[in-house]
This record gives C-alpha cells, structure tokens and sequence, in this order.
C-alpha cells in the first residue's frame, strides 16, 4: 500500500511539474493601419479593412477584422488609425482574408 501511495505521488508531481513547465508562445505584435469600414456588397465583405504596410489605399493588400465589435473601436472613429495589433488568420473564412485581432494598442 505504502509502494502505491509513494508510485502514485511522484506521478502526481512529475506530471505537476512537466504541465507547469509549458510555455505558451504569443504571436508578436504588428504595425498596421486601419484604414475604415468595408463598404462593398458581397458575402464576405464588411469589417474594418487593415492593411500591414502603412499603405492607405485600402483597395491593395487589406485584411479584414472580423472581431472589430469587441476592440473598443467607436462609430465616430477617424480614419485611417495607426495601431500596432497581435492577431491571427482565418484561413477558413471567406478565402482567407480574414483575421481576428486579439491584442489591439494605439499608437
């Protein structure tokens, strides 16, 4: 009994140790430029468009936002709005042009 009780906490606390070691990776933040909402009609239009080269032409190289309710962005927001963000692809929506922005800091 003793051996079972001494066998299962060095597991407890072996298994403890290895969980606890985990590091979770962040993606690093990004300069970009929101350049204002997606106006266009279409199914996977609408959003804020980004674009991640500082260029404010928001008809060549943008992104969509598809979480742009929850960033604390205003309606009477001016655009375009230098940000850096932290955000990830979602290949599987509507082509790949969108993403959700998980970290979202003014400059």
């Amino acid at each position: 009994m003793k051996t079972t009780s001494l066998l299962l906490s060095i597991s407890l606390l072996a298994a403890s140790v290895l969980i606890g070691s985990c590091k979770k990776e962040t993606a690093p933040s990004t300069d970009a430029l929101i350049t204002g909402y997606d106006g266009r009609y279409c199914g996977c239009c609408g959003g804020l468009m980004v674009t991640f080269t500082g260029n404010s032409n928001p008809s060549s190289g943008f992104k969509l936002i598809d979480n742009f309710t929850d960033l604390g962005l205003s309606p009477t927001e001016v655009f375009p709005l230098q940000v850096k963000i932290t955000y990830v692809d979602l290949p599987e929506k509507c082509g790949g042009n969108h993403i959700r922005v998980t970290k979202l800091q003014r400059q």
